[in-house]
């Protein structure tokens, strides 16, 4: 009312409106249209009461931090709404909440702003500019009243439906589906950091709430079951897995016949990396995993999807299997070697047949000595899978490893696959780079220099002090001549 009165009151005086007595109390005041001085006005006109005894609350969810908001009518119901603090989602909701007073009392609001208050004290104040339009006035017309108000809310905390049926399940946790995802081989870590990849590009576990990284594995949380299904059989279509399904009664309501269950999908991937070497033979009920192992062929893994692709290598016959997860574990399979016993080859010819190709190769670190071995390959890499004279391909010593002796018809070497640009450059840095026993011995020499420069040092200074003890004890003796005789020799 003040801020009305003011503004009146410079209008008037620009005005040069006459002086006349207040109706009411017979105040000289400058004319306005309600004829009435300010202390008048206030008593008579108080527009702010009908908010005055208001109790205000908002609700609020402590967990996610959401606002409720309510709707009045035939069917009244609530929805939470994301706002921050002292934001102007959360002043137009207060101020909306106001409607059903403010139409009550006839009164609009020309302007809201938000009064400071410690963020502990689960208060929340506005200061709001109320207008009024006032008939019963002397001068017959009526007038604008305006007026400020400052209004609080009181902070209650309750949990929003999303946030109740989560911890509905028990035990505090949200989830009600887990996927563990588990693959138990040495260097495993590098297939599932690419399957995880490949899950973030397709988008497929967008829905997950929670991620876990184990030793052998990762955890998937979800909210619904039907996204952990997805989640799995997405994995099953990309990798050959295992799989098992339980479920875990968390609470029961006898009354409502309501219950409470967590979901958990368990996936082996099959132990197994890509460019591994391998022995497969079919179980027999009289073979033994020794007897298998040791008359069983070679295989070379270089695919792995829904199921194992696979190339006979030892025997060269080239020959290519498909090993769906429920045949490998039907079947005795032996790892003879792992990616990380590659050993780089450089090609020397290539003569290319059907099927397969003949390759003279030899081995990288074997260049530049006098003797070097060269080997003749048969392999079922061809064109650009394999490369052109001078390239770098990687593939197993089999005379140099612990294979058995009896596959060792095909050859001493097997090629598994081309060396990609990153790997033959970093072979080249290392050979460019000087080994560990050249650092060694550079390093010895140093220090060996160093050793004897101190130890020259070390000399001079004990010469210099048994040179000044001479001369001093001269000088104490009194013999004159034989004082420069021992400074010259010191600085000789």
């Amino acid at each position: 009312m003040h801020r009305w009165l003011s503004r009146l009151h410079i209008r008037m005086a620009s005005l040069n409106l006459p002086q006349i007595a207040c109706c009411l109390c017979g105040t000289s005041i400058t004319a306005n249209g309600a004829n009435m001085c300010t202390s008048c006005l206030a008593e008579k006109y108080e527009i702010s009461k009908p908010l005055a005894d208001l109790n205000l609350h908002a609700l609020t969810c402590k967990r996610c931090g959401r606002w409720r908001v309510s709707t009045q009518g035939k069917t009244s119901s609530e929805h939470w709404i994301d706002a921050q603090l002292e934001s102007k989602e959360l002043l137009s909701f207060l101020v909306k909440s106001l409607e059903r007073q403010l139409r009550k009392a006839s009164l609009t609001i020309s302007d809201a702003q938000w009064v400071w208050t410690e963020p502990h004290s689960r208060r929340l104040r506005l200061r709001l500019v109320l207008r009024r339009h006032v008939d019963d006035v002397a001068n017959g017309g009526g007038v604008v009243l305006e007026t400020s108000k400052t209004l609080e809310w009181v902070v209650n905390t309750r949990q929003c439906p999303q946030c109740a049926s989560e911890n509905a399940t028990g035990g505090g946790e949200p989830w009600r589906a887990v996927v563990q995802l588990r693959h138990h081989v040495d260097g495993g870590r590098n297939m599932l950091a690419s399957l995880e990849q490949r899950m973030l590009e397709s988008g497929v576990g967008s829905s997950a709430i929670g991620i876990e990284q184990l030793r052998n594995g990762l955890d998937f949380y979800f909210l619904e079951q039907n996204d952990a299904i997805k989640l799995s059989d997405w994995v099953k279509s990309n990798v050959p897995t295992r799989m098992k399904t339980s479920t875990k009664l968390v609470s029961h309501d006898p009354k409502s016949n309501k219950q409470h269950t967590k979901f958990t999908i368990s996936i082996d991937i099959v132990p197994l990396r890509k460019d591994s070497l391998v022995s497969i033979a079919q179980s027999a009920q009289n073979q033994t995993r020794a007897t298998a192992s040791s008359s069983s062929p070679l295989y070379v893994l270089t695919k792995m999807s829904s199921a194992l692709h696979l190339v006979q290598v030892q025997p060269p016959t080239m020959r290519r299997l498909e090993m769906t997860s429920e045949q490998y574990h039907r079947s005795i399979v032996e790892v003879k070697a792992a990616p990380e016993d590659l050993i780089p080859y450089t090609i020397l010819s290539v003569d290319e047949q059907d099927g397969s190709s003949m390759v003279q190769v030899v081995r990288a670190a074997d260049l530049g000595v006098h003797q070097v071995v060269e080997t003749m390959v048969r392999t079922h890499l061809k064109g650009p899978a394999l490369g052109v004279e001078g390239d770098l391909v990687l593939g197993y010593d089999i005379q140099g490893s612990d294979v058995s002796s009896s596959t060792s018809q095909g050859g001493d070497v097997v090629l598994v696959r081309r060396a990609s640009p990153t790997e033959s450059q970093r072979y080249e840095e290392s050979l460019s780079a000087p080994s560990r026993h050249e650092v060694d011995t550079a390093l010895s020499s140093k220090q060996r220099r160093s050793e004897r420069r101190q130890m020259r040092k070390a000399k001079r200074r004990e010469k210099s002090k048994a040179s000044k003890s001479e001369i001093q004890g001269n000088l104490h003796n009194g013999d004159q001549h034989a004082a420069p005789r021992a400074a010259t020799r010191a600085a000789e």
